[in-house]
C-alpha cells in the first residue's frame, strides 16, 4: 500500500515563490518601510515581494475607502450608509481602518496566531507609512514662537 507522502515524495520539487528564502536576503536600505518588509517576510516566513505587495493593497483599500469617492460614487454612498456609528468613525480615521482591512491580508500572511498578530500591525503600520509619505497636505506642528491669542479680553 502506498501512502499519500510515498506517492508525492517522487515527483520534483519546485521552489514556492511565496515561501521565504534566508539565502536569498539583502542588506535592504534604511528606510522604513524597507525595514518593515524585512522584518515581516522574516517573521511570517514568506517572501519580501508578497509582503510589499500586501502593504500596497492595504494602503490602497484603506485609502479608496477613507478618501476617495470610488466609480460612480459608491465609496461615497458606503459612507453615507456608516452614518455616525462606530463603523462611520472607522471609515472617518486612515489609522483605525488600515487596522480592519489589514486583518485579511494578516491572515493570509500569517503562519500561526503569534505570527499572524505580527503581520496585522505590520501591514497597518506599512500603510501608515505611506499614507505619510504620500499624503501633501501634511500638517506641520505649530511652533513654539507663534503668537497665541489672549482670550481674556473683551471684544467692541
Amino acid at each position: 500500500m502506498i501512502s499519500c507522502d510515498t506517492a508525492h515524495s517522487a515527483a520534483p520539487k519546485r521552489a514556492n515563490p511565496l515561501l521565504f528564502d534566508a539565502t536569498r536576503v539583502t542588506r535592504p536600505d534604511n528606510s522604513a518601510l524597507s525595514l518593515c518588509v524585512t522584518m515581516l517576510a522574516i517573521t511570517a516566513q514568506v517572501s519580501p515581494a508578497l509582503v510589499g505587495l500586501s502593504i500596497l493593497a492595504v494602503w490602497r483599500i484603506t485609502h479608496l475607502l477613507w478618501g476617495e469617492d470610488g466609480p460612480g460614487d459608491i465609496v461615497v454612498r458606503v459612507r453615507r450608509l456608516a452614518g455616525d456609528g462606530f463603523w462611520g468613525r472607522v471609515l472617518d480615521c486612515f489609522y483605525c481602518l488600515s487596522l480592519w482591512v489589514a486583518i485579511p491580508f494578516a491572515v493570509i500572511i500569517g503562519g500561526g496566531w503569534p505570527e499572524r498578530v505580527i503581520a496585522w500591525f505590520g501591514l497597518s503600520g506599512g500603510a501608515i507609512l505611506l499614507e505619510r509619505v504620500t499624503t501633501r497636505d501634511a500638517v506641520s506642528p505649530p511652533s513654539s514662537t507663534q503668537h497665541t491669542e489672549n482670550r481674556n479680553v473683551m471684544l467692541r
